[in-house]
């Protein structure tokens, strides 16, 4: 009896093992399918409009890139809303790829935007004083009375902000971020305009570069340090390539080591 007990009692056990080892079994497997449920349904370009705001001069810039990169779209003086949308949904995929650790690298913890070497609403205009035109700017006046510079004042929002009589030379501002080097072409075809460009701000750091490819864009994140803001001795880049779908992949980083 007490043996036939005995056999029982291992054969219960045994059902105990085999039912628990299945349970198991079954509960990681569902936890593995949550896990790429989790990790697909991050593959997405859309935010907050607050987060977006935060990055909104970034996509600008990064959208000035890649028209410069377009034979076609270079020719435009407005930004490019289409590249506009491109560049904001590649940075909103990569800050939405929180299983990423690279990603709180330059979103969290070094909060990485594009340089601001180059400004997007300034442009700098060099003049002749013996054209009867440009004496209205240096008397303080926005309109010149001369049609094909007054028709780009007006088309593009533009204003005098400062004039330099001695150096003749003018500043203007946009009301809103312009493709400057396209715009500045425009103002060299008129006559009285001895050169025109854009108005840079002198200085190094971090910065986001994007490129564009057929099914992707690459976005390359960097930090530079020490020595800055003159020109970084340093620097560390961090690469993701995000494709249509929203989806990323990080490429990984190098350069030298972080501070």
């Amino acid at each position: 009896m007490k043996q036939l007990s005995f056999t029982y009692f291992l054969a219960f056990i045994g059902c105990g093992v085999l039912l628990f080892t299945s349970c198991a079994k079954e509960s990681i497997s569902l936890t593995e399918d949550n896990l790429n449920e989790s990790v697909q349904s991050l593959a997405s370009c859309e935010q907050s409009e607050a987060i977006k705001a935060k990055y909104e001069l970034d996509a600008t810039r990064l959208a000035v890139s890649l028209m410069q990169e377009d034979q076609e779209a270079s020719k435009a003086v407005r930004i490019s809303q289409t590249y506009q949308q491109k560049s904001m949904d590649a940075l909103m995929a990569v800050y939405n790829a929180t299983h990423l650790p690279a990603r709180d690298s330059v979103f969290r913890l070094y909060e990485i935007h594009t340089l601001s070497t180059r400004v997007l609403d300034r442009i700098i205009v060099g003049v002749d004083p013996a054209h009867q035109w440009v004496r209205s700017w240096f008397a303080g006046e926005q309109m010149t009375g001369y049609a094909p510079i007054d028709d780009l004042l007006s088309e593009y929002s533009l204003s005098v902000v400062d004039h330099d009589n001695s150096l003749s030379i003018v500043t203007l501002a946009a009301e809103n971020p312009l493709n400057i080097e396209r715009l500045s072409r425009l103002f060299m075809q008129v006559d009285g305009v001895t050169y025109a460009e854009q108005e840079w701000v002198f200085g190094d750091g971090n910065n986001i570069e994007i490129r564009s490819f057929d099914d992707y864009v690459e976005l390359t994140f960097s930090i530079g340090y020490e020595e800055c803001p003159a020109m970084c001795l340093y620097h560390h880049y961090w690469q993701f390539k995000v494709w249509s779908d929203c989806s990323v992949d990080y490429l990984g980083s190098y350069g030298d080591g972080l501070p």
